[in-house]
């Protein structure tokens, strides 16, 4: 998976996890989200940068390979465990790269 990939699904997942629990709370309750229930769990804006934020510490990964069939190139992936079998020359660089998401609005 590419890292944008895994950002993207990663923010999506954890913004629709926040909404979903927070309806499965009002359902439980009878209520309605929003209307006479508020949300229980939030992901919350600060102006103190050093609270209320995803952060992200992911491996990845730099392959460059050959095969014999033509093509290769650069690629740039979030490290993972797995491969296939074939005639391949690779070479490989994992770094780790450790960044935080600062929430534009409140989630939940």
């Amino acid at each position: 998976m590419e890292l944008q990939e895994f950002i993207k699904n990663t923010l999506v997942s954890i913004k629709n996890g926040i909404h979903h629990a927070n309806l499965e709370f009002a359902k439980q309750e009878g209520k309605t989200l929003g209307e006479n229930f508020g949300a229980q769990f939030v992901l919350e804006t600060s102006r103190d940068k050093t609270q209320n934020y995803v952060t992200f510490d992911v491996a990845v990964t730099v392959s460059q390979e050959s095969k014999k069939s033509g093509g290769g190139g650069i690629k740039m992936y979030v490290a993972s465990l797995g491969g296939e079998v074939g005639d391949v020359k690779s070479q490989e660089h994992v770094s780790r790269i450790k960044f935080h998401i600062i929430p534009h609005i409140t989630i939940g």
